[in-house]
Formats: C-alpha cells, sequence, structure tokens
C-alpha cells in the first residue's frame, strides 16, 4: 500500500483552520484543477459535510460525473479530525484519507495522511505524488492567507 503524509503549520487556533479546511468546498479549492460537490448530507444538520456524507470528486470539470469518485466521511469530530474513503471505485481497492488537526505553539499543526492501493503500485505512487503537490499547495496557500 503506497502512502503521502502533508504536513503544514497554521499560525491560527484549530477552530478556525477545521472551519477553512473540513469542508468538501474547501477541498474542492485546494484540489483545483479536481472539483468537488457533495453528494450527500450528514445526518447531523449542523456538519453536512460530517460523518457519512458524501462527496463527488471529477479529475476534469467537464468530465461526466460517472467518471468521478465517491468518498464518504467515515469520522469527524469537530476541530481535531476528518477521515474518509471511496466508495465507489471498481479499480482502487483501498483508498483512505485522514486529517488531524493539532494546536501547537499557539497555532495549528494539520497532518494529512493519504493511503492508496490501486490495480498498479507504480501508478499508485505517481497519484499520490500528485495529490501530495495539489494539497501541499494548496494548504501553504491558505497558511498564508491566514497569517
Amino acid at each position: 500500500m503506497a502512502k503521502v503524509e502533508i504536513k503544514q503549520f497554521f499560525k491560527a487556533p484549530p477552530a478556525q483552520v477545521f472551519r477553512a479546511v473540513g469542508t468538501h468546498a474547501a477541498l474542492g479549492v485546494m484540489a483545483k484543477p479536481m472539483t468537488v460537490k457533495r453528494i450527500r448530507d450528514s445526518a447531523d444538520p449542523q456538519h453536512v459535510d460530517g460523518l457519512g456524507s458524501i462527496r463527488l470528486i471529477t479529475l476534469l470539470p467537464f468530465l461526466p460525473k460517472q467518471l468521478g469518485i465517491q468518498e464518504q466521511i467515515t469520522a469527524f469530530q469537530p476541530d481535531e479530525l476528518i477521515e474518509y474513503k471511496i466508495v465507489n471505485s471498481p479499480l482502487i481497492k483501498h483508498h483512505h484519507g485522514k486529517l488531524v488537526f493539532t494546536p501547537k505553539n499557539g497555532g495549528t499543526e494539520l497532518i494529512y495522511t493519504i493511503e492508496l492501493n490501486g490495480p498498479l503500485s507504480a501508478l499508485d505512487q505517481v497519484i499520490l505524488q500528485g495529490l501530495k503537490f495539489n494539497f501541499s499547495r494548496g494548504l501553504a496557500k491558505l497558511a498564508k492567507q491566514m497569517s
């Protein structure tokens, strides 16, 4: 199984970082050119992007939604943790993401871990490095804006 870890420090408290990162829409901003759309709300009206919610991710905005990937939130603790897994891919055997928000040095350390196990291990690494590049860039930009 292939895995990447992204670390980003924010000069803001965990609650503020969580609000800026912890929604499907925020993920879409960081994941450009991929598009992200919530297609099922959580049962919790206070956190519609929370536990049980599902998002549709398409690699390019013009691709049909049938070619998208669906991810479901499997753990959700406001200001602390978000975990998700893929729920509809015939090609990917395992895909798990975990975002941990930890108070540190008057701010927040975000550790984002992504695991992937698909049909070809070499392709897994290519996909993960692309995700790492996009999310590292997006999180660094957000951290700068929040400074």
